[in-house]
């Protein structure tokens, strides 16, 4: 799983001089936001080379054929995901494999995209995770689509909203307005699809290039297009399925409703149709009851704070919720149409009069399972929204990045701390009953120490937090970061508190007087031995 922002071009079509313009806008954008974009750089301390998160985005200035910016997360979350760079000479991308060996004539980056021509060459196609830089470097892919639009195409997992947050970013910096991804503008997509495709050929390849909503585009679809085309695609779909129950079918009839709100075509498609898979009416009615048809708002409304606000990022965890929860019987939380469970049953009934008593059963036993399990689940999803929205830390230590004192915590944020300061007490009465001379070094070389060790356990750090750390001679203090850095552990939550304790020095300082709180330490002891 991954989330990610997608830049190709097709360079062969571009001037190089309206490239280098390109590329200027685009570090301008970068440098315009306010979060601060975070590179990397390498410093050499002594015999250790440094890996460094930046401000410093842009490398090989006075070179022409290198220069190129690189950015890999932002100082305002300090979140990282993946290297994004974009050099400045065009060259640069058509040195790069191809798509396909043949280039051909290219008119229209979507047609050589689809039929996999050649010409053209990724930029970027790297995962931001859903991170905060997701929005800016969508920024920049669509600049670039817009000073070239049928020569670059910008895409990834993004929607709409996200776009429009994009493009506003944009206006701020630029002082002008940029156009919106093809890839996210339904109708402009299929417009430029008709030019060169028609019918179900044109449904397959929208389907295929539109980003965002998949249930939008359906809708989208069915506005735009010719009925005998939308219904035969969408039988063609759904013959992949060989049950009803399958979640890709149940997702698809959704689809079909949400967008139609037509049931009884959709039974007949489904189990009447030569075309269509001829699906078991009562299997049918079991599937039809889990898209939650006959769900009243109230109940499914409890699904309403799980659902991503509309322009926010998906993340890899909301990808694996989103999964889950389908996997757990709750695809029915995305069904925005609504029958009475009477009219379902009279309309089922007339079509398949021989079957009406199973089906009438099994859709409302379903039907009323569901509604119990809603209903059953309200008190502990308003327990749970309670408590992520009265506290920051969700017990991964991910909270720990951006804390910056250890004053006003949340109660998850201090039960943290706290046992983090136990537990490094004893790892330092540890640490000097083996050595009792372990950490007694001159501030000098515990500097150098710090530095060979985080290289060596893969620990990067801001340019903000070596500064600190290079420049401290509290000696207690230092011992306290070379503890840190040698601990070897691989669990997440200590990577992410560790990291966070490092990158502050309040922070870092106030972990350490709790290591030295004898009524703390013998306070949390006492707990653990109660739980044991």
């Amino acid at each position: 799983m991954g989330v990610y922002v997608n830049l190709t071009i097709v360079p062969s079509r571009i001037a190089p001089e309206a490239w280098q313009e390109a590329y200027e806008e685009s570090l301008a954008l970068l440098r315009g936001y306010s979060g601060e974009m975070m590179g990397i750089q390498f410093e050499q301390i002594n015999s250790t080379k440094r890996r460094v998160y930046s401000r410093r985005i842009e490398h090989h200035i006075d070179d022409p054929k290198q220069r190129h910016w690189h950015v890999v997360g932002d100082f305002a979350s300090k979140e990282t995901g993946e290297s994004f760079i974009l050099y400045s000479d065009l060259e640069h991308y058509r040195d790069r494999g191809s798509h396909s060996k043949s280039e051909g004539e290219i008119n229209d980056i979507i047609v050589n995209i689809i039929e996999e021509k050649g010409g053209c060459r990724d930029v970027f196609s790297d995962k931001t995770q859903g991170y905060p830089y997701h929005i800016p470097l969508l920024a920049v892919a669509m600049l670039v689509e817009d000073r070239f639009p049928k020569y670059a195409h910008a895409s990834g997992d993004i929607d709409i909203h996200q776009a429009k947050q994009a493009q506003a970013f944009a206006k701020t910096v630029l002082k002008r307005k940029i156009a919106l991804p093809l890839a996210v503008d339904a109708s402009r997509l299929f417009q430029r699809l008709q030019a060169h495709y028609q019918g179900k050929e044109a449904l397959a390849h929208f389907d295929r290039l539109f980003r965002g909503d998949s249930s939008s585009s359906f809708e989208i679809l069915y506005k735009l297009s010719d009925r005998s085309s939308f219904s035969q695609n969408f039988l063609d779909d759904l013959r992949y399925y060989k049950s009803p129950t399958q979640l890709g079918a149940i997702d698809l009839s959704m689809k079909w409703l949400n967008a139609t709100r037509d049931l009884r075509t959709l039974c007949e498609l489904a189990c009447l149709n030569d075309d269509g898979p001829n699906f078991d009416p009562v299997q049918f009615a079991d599937a039809l009851a889990s898209t939650w048809i006959s769900i009243e708002e109230s109940l499914r409304g409890l699904m309403n704070p799980f659902r991503k606000p509309k322009g926010a990022t998906d993340t890899v965890a909301t990808q694996f919720g989103s999964m889950l929860f389908d996997m757990g019987g709750l695809k029915g939380r995305n069904m925005r149409f609504y029958m009475d469970e009477k009219q379902v049953l009279e309309i089922l009934a007339g079509l398949f009069p021989g079957q009406a008593k199973q089906i009438e059963q099994i859709f409302t036993t379903e039907t009323e399972t569901i509604r119990k399990n809603l209903a059953n689940s309200q008190k502990g999803v308003e327990t749970l929204v309670k408590r992520s929205e009265a506290d920051p830390e969700i017990g991964d230590g991910s909270s720990f990045r951006v804390l910056k004192s250890a004053e006003n915590l949340s109660q998850n944020q201090r039960l943290l701390l706290e046992g983090m300061a136990y537990a490094l007490s004893l790892t330092r009465a540890k640490f000097q009953e083996e050595d009792p001379g372990a950490f007694q070094e001159a501030a000098e070389r515990m500097h150098e120490q710090i530095v060979r060790i985080s290289h060596h356990q893969g620990i990067t750090l801001t340019e903000d937090a070596w500064k600190w750390i290079d420049r401290e001679n509290d000696l207690e203090l230092l011992r306290f970061v070379l503890m840190l850095v040698l601990i070897k552990n691989d669990e997440q939550k200590f990577w992410n508190m560790r990291k966070g304790l490092l990158e502050n020095r309040n922070l870092c300082q106030a972990v350490l007087e709790m290591t030295h709180d004898q009524k703390l330490l013998a306070r949390i002891a006492k707990k653990i031995e109660a739980t044991n």
